[in-house]
């Protein structure tokens, strides 16, 4: 339904995860930070627009929704 990506996020406290999923059609839009608890916004953080990467109407449709729920 969409593009997919893998990131590497550091957080501000120093924890790196450099397998990081960020599928925004499927709803991986944000990163929680395992040691710190902060949530960060993938789309803001990579600079890839989470709507661009869907490939349909649809896709589009799901991005907006999952935007409107935040963090999973």
């Amino acid at each position: 339904m969409g593009d997919r990506y893998y990131l590497t996020v550091k957080c501000k406290c120093g924890e790196i995860d450099d397998d990081c999923y960020y599928a925004p059609t499927c709803g991986f839009i944000t990163w929680k930070c395992p040691k710190c608890g902060k949530v960060i916004d993938l789309e803001e953080y990579s600079g890839i627009d989470a709507e661009s990467c869907a490939n349909t109407k649809y896709g589009i449709k799901a991005v907006r929704e999952f935007k409107k729920g935040g963090v999973k």
